[in-house]
């Protein structure tokens, strides 16, 4: 979280935040203080004529409304009760692990807690919305990673079904199609 903390610009927050997680840590604000001037970030390089922009990596769309439905769920834990088993294979990895857990209401295991804890932090700092916007903004994440996610599993069957085409194999093209079929209604139906 120090990185993160180094980043906020106004220094009244950051030293809310200090002392918000030196409270959480059972330590000395000064020790965090100590440790966050230790926090090297990466310095923007400047070009002789323009200042060149640091480019950090881009999230996918998916990761994005990943980290919002998660980030908006903290706030209400029980919208994450709207998620079904189902929804499960539609989540990348990490996330579908933390999901697990909040749903069983258990601790984040040490290999997902420095991401939780960003995502706890996000939560935090961002504006709180009126329960009804926010359970809005959480049913939308959902249909939208739900859409990605049948999206995936229907090109994988075009996939699939080229290549049964190629081997001349008619019945393997026939069940796949009934199963492009069967995730097309699916798609439809998300409102």
């Amino acid at each position: 979280l120090l990185p993160i903390i180094k980043r906020i610009p106004n220094k009244i927050v950051r030293s809310f935040w200090i002392q918000k997680l030196a409270k959480k840590l059972g330590v000395r604000e000064e020790d965090v203080r100590e440790e966050l001037k230790k926090v090297k970030l990466e310095e923007e390089s400047f070009s002789s004529e323009t200042e060149e922009i640091v480019q950090l990596p881009q999230k996918s769309r998916k990761e994005l409304l990943e980290e919002r439905l998660v980030t908006v769920g903290l706030r209400d834990p029980d919208f994450f009760d709207l998620i079904s088993e189902k929804d499960y294979e539609f989540f990348s990895p990490k996330i579908s692990q933390i999901l697990t857990f909040l749903k069983a209401k258990k601790g984040i295991p040490e290999n997902l807690s420095e991401f939780f804890n960003y995502l706890a932090l996000k939560s935090e700092i961002e504006p709180a919305e009126a329960k009804d916007e926010a359970e809005k903004d959480f049913k939308d994440c959902l249909n939208e990673i739900r859409k990605l996610g049948i999206k995936e599993k229907l090109n994988e069957i075009s996939q699939e079904i080229k290549k049964a085409e190629e081997e001349k194999n008619q019945q393997k093209i026939r069940d796949l199609i009934e199963k492009f079929n069967y995730w097309t209604k699916k798609i439809q139906a998300i409102p």
